[in-house]
């Protein structure tokens, strides 16, 4: 597929508007230090927030999961 998993999550919601979407960030497999460092700054935290939100609603995702690991 050429085509971005979050575009195709989009249009099968789309079709089925049941459907519960999450956008999952970080966990213990994915390379999560760039994401740690985002969450101990306020000011990179509130844009992370922001930019979050804004992706969610554009989307039409229902929520996300958020996976902090221990560094």
């Amino acid at each position: 597929f050429n085509t971005p998993l979050y575009t195709r999550m989009y249009k099968l919601k789309r079709r089925k508007s049941s459907l519960k979407l999450l956008v999952a960030v970080g966990g213990w497999t994915a390379a999560s230090e760039a994401f740690n460092n985002v969450i101990y700054n306020d000011t990179t935290r509130a844009t992370f927030i922001r930019q979050t939100k804004e992706f969610l609603y554009e989307w039409n995702f229902d929520g996300i999961d958020l996976v902090r690991r221990k560094l």
